[in-house]
Parts: structure tokens; C-alpha cells; sequence
């Protein structure tokens, strides 16, 4: 009787797991992929898709019906699925991350058949990193703009001492319009979301009011319209779009929007969506005489709409969309490309490692070392070892002959090279058009001969100091959290910041050591130029005809110019200012290299360097680059100068050369605010200020800015009543040295001018009273129609500025 209950609980339970795996294991001809986050990586604080692709092609014909389960931090988050067989259709779920490595499960929930999966340990990456939401029929269509690299510069004078370089990169998911259900409440974690080709009239009242929520508390919304702008208006997003629908016309000319992102219709003409702008649009960029893109502030958020629709001609998966669509997540006018451009500085050491001076011993000294020991040892093993065990010998022997002939060497080298250190420095230097900020590096190689203990002090405090050259991967400008490049600084550094940081050297005899920094200086250095690139093959050649203008503190040596498709000229020497013509430049190395130095004997390394370094930078810009040599170049670092025995400074400047190219790659600076340079240049800093040094505070918070001078800070103030009754108000300008105490100056006209834009969209220069802060604004001239004034503060000095306090008379 036992037996037989044995045997029965024995089949019993074989039953109950064989129907357990059935349950657990998908049907015959179903399989199931997914992936997390965007390209495997999850945002903190980020919306987050989970995409799951299940394919069904069950012989039997079995349709699926149930839904799909995330389920993360206690919570669920479904979406229903019905697939019939054979079909194979996306699935997305969303979930916003709040901690690092989060815990996920998957579970496929059907009549047919269910299964829970773990989804393994997840990357994350911190919100510095920006998202972009696409609600779109056509998956995919935005790719170009994912992984976009992109970097703020930040400055927080009383934190860091110092400015600061923030890495990130933007991320794209897409939302079937269908899909969108309850995940709109998330839509503020985006930074901005885009509305593509769908039929706006789809989008219900929830949705819209999502959107506006969303918007309101600091995302961009951004509009493609093209011949799909007629329905806008009346959908329920209608009253947020800046830009009326009054038609679409047909061109072949995309102007400044062609040239900036490199957008060329070539056979297809662009589609543009014309209209009434809304009051306060503000028209980002042109399309000829069109107007491409235009903005609108809405709450702490941004409205932009295209003209266009970019799933169509010509702009369809261009790479410049990627481009265009970071500028437009960080609210970006002007950008600059730097991360493919400099030269790295492990091929810099490399070449310095090759001076004479810097070699502590050669191959030759080592074999004088081992013959000398041979012979020493085989004389003294003969006259000593009648009265000396052999063990003991060798103990003796041997300390004796390495201690003397350690210090053989040293008097050697000490009466061949003498005592002297040698520094060897390299410094490069980036010169962009209408800008005044440049990117540079410094490299240095220290060989010391005796003990020494330097302080190398550097004159410029947003400095990034390092021991070793950084070992980078991908991006050059990495961060240590990100684990992007993975540079440490080394630095040592005063809690006065009116201090510059330094960097504390200590080297023993025979000694090499190598240090490294980069950083941004405001240099007087000026570069323009009428260059086109006039190659029409098909085989993408560059053929750049023009002129360009220099305006530099010092004379170019060695020069060449180089661009894309291994455009290569040698052009010699260039005077440091003048107006030059490509057909009347000379050739040749130049007559700075007849010295025996290190840079005659590897200048030729240097530059195959630089190809090399902006192979990828040149692939994706019709930059010309020219880049020469000087010894006048002012020194970003004091050190000793008795100890620089080599010197070398390069100089790459950038002259735009107008052709539609394709897309403008590498790391492109922006900040977040309303901080502006004119023209093609950096956006500066932005500064956090809090009043007092017990501690943060919120209720005394305030935004303060750092203005370089050139440079120009833009307010638009909202004026609330009915000012248009009065003839001037009065502005006080809030103004203060770019120093220590940061204190507010009382003579604003000695170190910034006021600008206002007036009515007719020009600027108009206001005066400031003579001795103190303030200005008389004259209201008919400044107030817009939607009751606001714009003011632009225009920096003679370095300084730091607040919102102008507005009083009316």
C-alpha cells in the first residue's frame, strides 16, 4: 500500500511540474526580445522604455491575448497585447527611474501562456544626460539625434572655485501615438518631446493637457508641421504652436538652416509650412527668406516649431538632424566643435620622450655596466677565492659594484649633460571665428636631473590639471562619474579664488615625469574669412577658393592648411595680421625651421598628429583649418623659464568654408539660460550664487551670470500693468567685478553698455547715467506687444551681472 502512494505522489508531482514548464515556456514559433533604456542604458530621473519584440509564427495559428507587465519599485506598468499568428509587432513600456542599477521584471501574461523574467542588472547613467521623447508612426525616424555627444560649461564660483565641463549625451525613444495612454504623466521628465508625423487631431484632451503640463514646467515642445500644419490648429495642442497655417510653399534654397546643420535639397525641394507668427516668436533660423524655425517661452519651458517636417525630403534620417535636434533640447543658438579637434597629448609625449636631454641612460652605458662587471668579477674570483667562500663573494661583490656604478652613472650624466632640468612644453590652441573664448591643452615633460620641488602656478583658473595625459575612449572631455573617459585631476589648489590653481612638482634625480591640463582662455585672437568649398564631383573632393582675414597677437611659422579628403598645403610663413587669398599663399615649410629644435625635427610628426586626431572632425565638417607654429604664444603656465629648454606653441584656427555638408560631428558646447556670446562661439558660464557662506538657502537665491568681455547677457523682462502709458522707466543695472567679493559696482558705464530692441526689431543703445547704475528706458520705443522689454548687457570687462531692477516712474 506505501508503494503504490509513493508511486502516486511520484506522478502526481511529475504531472504538476511538466504542467509548470509548460506554463513557464513560450508556445512552439513564439520567441521574445527586449531591451532596456535607451541602447542598454537606463536615465535617473528619466522616462525609461522597456521594448519588447515578440514574433509569432505558431504553425497552429494561435493568437495571443493578454498584456505585458513591467514591474518596478512595487508598481506595474502594462500594456495590452494581441497578436495574431504569424505577425511579429514592438511592444514599449515606460517607467521613470529614480536609483542607480534598478531591479526589473518582465512578465508575459496570456491566456495561452505566461512567463516572469528578471532583467538582469541594468547600467544607468546620471540626468545630466538629455531625453527626447518622439510621438511618431514611424519608429526610428530620429535616430541621428540619439547618442549625440554635447557639453555645458558651468562655473560656480563658490563651490568649485573654478569652471567646470559637464559631458552628456541625448537619448531618443518614440511613442506610437496610440501608446501613449498613461505614460503622458511622465512626459515632464523629458527634455524635450517631439511631435513628428502624426494626425494632431488623434491627440485627445488628456494627452494635450500633458503636454501643456509638461511644457509649463520646463520641457520643449517641438512642432513639425510641413503640408501636416493644417490640422494644428484644431487640435488640442493648437493654442501651444507659434506658428499659424496659412499654406506650404516648395523651395530648393534652405539658406542659413541648410548651411548650419549642412542640409542640402539636392533634387527634392523642402516642404515649408507658412503663417502668422505668434505674438513673442522669436524666429531661431531661416530657410532663405522663410522663416525654418521659430520659438516661444511657455512657462519655464520652450515651443518650437518646424517649418518642416523632417521625416520627409530632403531632411529624412539626415545626420544633421542630430545636430539640430541637440541645439533645440538645450535651447542652443550658436554651438562650436571642439571635441574632435585636439591633438592627443599621449602622441605629444610621445615625440618629447625622444629628446636627447631627457634620457637618463642609453642601451650603450648598459653594456659598458655588464662588460666592466665581468671583468671586475673574474679577477677578483681569482685572486680572493682561496681564502673566501664563494657564497660570501657574491654578497659582497655585487652590492659593491651596483652601488658604485649607480653613482658612476649619475656623476656621468651630471658632467655630459649637466645639471639643468629640462622642460619640454607643448601648447595648442584653438581659434574659432567671432569668438573670443579658446579651447587650448598644455603639455609638459619635466626631466630632472637633481632633487627638485616646482609649483607650477596656471594663469588660467578654469584649468583642468593632470598628472599624465588622460586615457580617454570616446569623448575626450570625459567624466569621472559617467566613467566617460575617466580623467582624475590632480590638483592643489588655494580656497581664495582670486588664486589661480597650481600644481605642486616633486621629481628626484633622473627623473620623468609627464603633466597635463586644458582649459578656455579669452585671448585677442581674431579670424574670418569668405571661403567656398566650389568641388561639384561626386566623389566628395574639397577645392576651397576665397580669402580669409587674420587679426593675432603673433606671426604663424611652418604653416599648412588641411580639410576633409586629405586636403593637405604647405604654405610657409604668415604675418599676424592681413588679408590673404588662397591662390597667392606661397609653399614650403618656412623659415622658422633652420634652428636645430625640437620642432624642426618633428614638425612633420606633429601635423600627421593633427590629421590624424581630426580625421573624424574633418569627416564631418567643411572647416578649413590652418595650422601654424610660434615661440610668441603667451605662456599659459609660469614655471621657471631657466628650466624650458623646449618650446613649442600650435596654433589651429578654424575658417568656415560655406558648401552643404553633411553633418557637424564631435563634442558641442551649449549651457542652459540665457546667456549669450554673438556669433559662433561658446555660451560661457553660468553661475549658482547664494548670498553669505553659512549655507544654502533657497529663499535667497539668485541667478548671477559670467559675462566675458565681448560678451552679452540677454533679459526679457515681462512688464506687468500697463506701462504704455508712461514715457521712460528706470533701469538699474546690477553689476559686479568678476573677482572675490563680487561686489556690485557703482559706475556700470566703465565696464558694460546697455542695448535695447526696439519695436521695429533693431537694437538701440541706452545710455547709463554717468557715475551710477542706471539708464532711462524709453517705453514707446522698447514695449513689444506681448508687454515685455528685451535688454542686452554688453560686457567691456569680465563681470558678473543679475536681472536689472526695473522701477516705474
Amino acid at each position: 500500500m506505501m508503494r503504490q502512494l509513493a508511486i502516486l505522489a511520484i506522478a502526481l508531482f511529475a504531472l504538476l511540474a511538466g504542467s509548470r514548464l509548460a506554463i513557464a515556456a513560450p508556445p512552439e514559433g513564439v520567441g521574445v526580445t527586449y531591451e532596456v533604456g535607451y541602447d542598454g542604458i537606463v536615465q535617473k530621473g528619466r522616462l525609461n522604455p522597456v521594448t519588447v519584440e515578440i514574433d509569432n509564427q505558431n504553425p497552429g495559428g494561435l493568437n495571443l491575448s493578454g498584456e505585458l507587465v513591467l514591474k518596478y519599485e512595487g508598481t506595474e506598468y502594462t500594456t495590452r497585447l494581441e497578436l495574431p499568428s504569424p505577425s511579429k509587432k514592438r511592444f514599449y513600456l515606460y517607467f521613470p527611474c529614480s536609483q542607480a542599477y534598478p531591479q526589473l521584471s518582465l512578465m508575459v501574461r496570456t491566456d495561452q501562456w505566461t512567463d516572469e523574467m528578471d532583467l538582469g542588472q541594468i547600467k544607468t547613467c546620471e540626468a545630466s544626460d538629455t531625453s527626447i521623447v518622439v510621438l511618431t508612426d514611424q519608429p526610428g525616424s530620429l535616430q541621428a539625434a540619439n547618442q549625440v555627444e554635447s557639453a555645458r560649461i558651468t562655473r560656480d564660483e563658490w563651490v568649485s572655485e573654478s569652471a567646470g565641463m559637464e559631458s552628456s549625451k541625448s537619448y531618443v525613444s518614440y511613442f506610437d501615438i496610440d501608446e501613449v495612454d498613461d505614460n503622458a504623466k511622465f512626459f515632464e521628465r523629458a527634455d524635450s518631446i517631439v511631435l513628428a508625423d502624426i494626425d494632431y487631431l488623434q491627440l485627445d484632451e488628456p494627452t494635450g493637457r500633458a503636454l501643456m503640463e509638461s511644457v509649463s514646467r520646463g520641457a520643449n515642445l517641438i512642432f513639425s508641421l510641413g503640408s501636416n500644419g493644417n490640422r494644428v490648429a484644431s487640435s488640442p495642442v493648437g493654442q501651444l504652436c507659434p506658428m499659424g497655417y496659412s499654406g506650404t510653399v516648395e523651395t530648393g534654397e534652405l539658406g542659413e538652416l541648410g548651411r548650419r546643420y549642412g542640409i542640402n535639397p539636392g533634387n527634392a525641394l523642402a516642404t515649408l509650412s507658412t503663417g502668422p507668427l505668434r505674438d513673442g516668436v522669436e524666429v531661431v533660423s531661416y530657410a532663405g527668406s522663410y522663416p525654418a524655425i521659430v520659438r516661444r517661452s511657455w512657462g519655464a519651458g520652450n515651443v518650437y516649431a518646424l517649418a518642416f517636417s523632417f521625416t520627409d525630403r530632403p531632411f529624412r534620417q539626415h545626420p544633421g538632424l542630430g545636430e539640430m535636434f541637440s541645439d533645440l533640447t538645450m535651447n542652443v543658438r550658436n554651438s562650436v566643435d571642439v571635441n574632435n579637434w585636439f591633438l592627443h597629448p599621449q602622441a605629444i609625449f610621445n615625440l618629447m620622450r625622444n629628446l636627447d636631454e631627457a634620457k637618463p641612460m642609453d642601451p650603450g652605458f648598459v653594456a659598458l655596466f655588464i662588460v666592466l662587471y665581468v671583468l671586475l668579477i673574474g679577477p677578483l674570483n681569482f685572486f680572493v677565492l682561496g681564502r673566501m667562500k664563494r657564497s660570501t663573494l657574491v654578497w659582497l661583490t655585487i652590492p659593491i659594484i651596483i652601488i658604485g656604478f649607480s653613482w658612476f652613472g649619475l656623476e656621468t650624466g651630471r658632467i655630459t649633460r649637466g645639471a639643468d632640468n629640462v622642460v619640454a612644453n607643448f601648447q595648442e590652441v584653438h581659434v574659432y571665428p567671432d569668438s573670443t573664448l579658446m579651447p587650448y591643452q598644455d603639455a609638459m615633460y619635466v626631466f630632472t636631473a637633481e632633487p627638485v620641488r616646482y609649483e607650477l602656478e596656471v594663469q588660467d583658473p578654469s584649468a583642468f590639471l593632470y598628472t599624465d595625459y588622460p586615457v580617454v575612449s570616446g569623448n575626450q572631455f570625459g567624466t569621472q562619474m559617467a566613467n566617460r573617459g575617466g580623467i582624475n585631476p590632480f590638483i592643489t589648489r588655494s580656497l581664495d579664488n582670486t588664486v589661480n590653481p597650481k600644481l605642486n612638482i616633486s621629481q628626484g634625480k633622473w627623473a620623468a615625469k609627464e603633466y597635463y591640463y586644458r582649459g578656455f582662455r579669452n585671448l585677442q585672437a581674431v579670424a574670418s574669412g569668405d571661403l567656398k568649398d566650389t568641388d561639384s564631383s561626386r566623389d566628395g573632393s574639397f577645392t576651397p577658393e576665397g580669402s580669409f582675414d587674420l587679426d593675432l597677437p603673433w606671426a604663424l611659422h611652418g604653416c599648412r592648411l588641411l580639410g576633409r579628403q586629405n586636403y593637405s598645403r604647405d604654405i610657409g610663413d604668415l604675418d599676424a595680421k592681413g588679408s590673404f587669398q588662397l591662390d597667392q599663399l606661397g609653399s614650403g615649410r618656412g623659415s622658422w625651421f633652420e634652428d636645430d629644435n625640437y620642432v624642426a625635427r618633428y614638425r612633420e610628426d606633429l601635423l600627421d598628429g593633427v590629421r590624424n586626431s581630426m580625421s573624424e572632425g574633418l569627416r564631418y565638417s567643411n572647416d578649413l583649418l590652418l595650422v601654424g607654429f610660434t615661440e610668441d604664444l603667451e605662456r599659459l603656465a609660469e614655471f621657471d623659464r631657466a628650466h624650458v629648454q623646449h618650446t613649442l606653441s600650435m596654433v589651429v584656427i578654424h575658417l568656415p568654408c560655406e558648401k552643404l555638408h553633411t553633418r557637424s560631428g564631435g563634442l558641442r558646447l551649449a549651457s542652459n539660460g540665457p546667456l549669450l556670446t554673438g556669433g559662433r562661439n561658446f555660451r560661457l558660464f553660468q553661475n549658482n550664487y547664494y548670498s553669505g557662506f553659512g549655507g544654502y538657502r533657497p529663499d535667497i537665491d539668485t541667478r548671477r551670470y559670467v559675462v566675458l568681455a565681448g560678451g552679452y547677457l540677454e533679459f526679457q523682462l515681462d512688464m506687468q500693468g500697463s506701462p504704455s502709458e508712461r514715457d521712460f522707466m528706470a533701469a538699474t543695472l546690477r553689476l559686479f567685478s568678476d573677482d572675490r567679493d563680487a561686489m556690485m559696482v557703482s559706475d556700470a558705464s566703465g565696464i558694460a553698455t546697455l542695448e535695447g530692441l526696439s519695436t521695429n526689431g533693431d537694437w538701440v543703445a541706452i545710455p547709463i547715467q554717468a557715475g551710477t547704475r542706471d539708464a532711462m528706458l524709453p517705453v514707446a520705443e522698447l514695449l513689444q506687444p506681448d508687454n515685455s522689454i528685451t535688454l542686452r548687457v554688453r560686457a567691456k570687462t569680465d563681470l558678473q551681472a543679475e536681472n536689472p531692477e526695473i522701477t516705474i516712474n
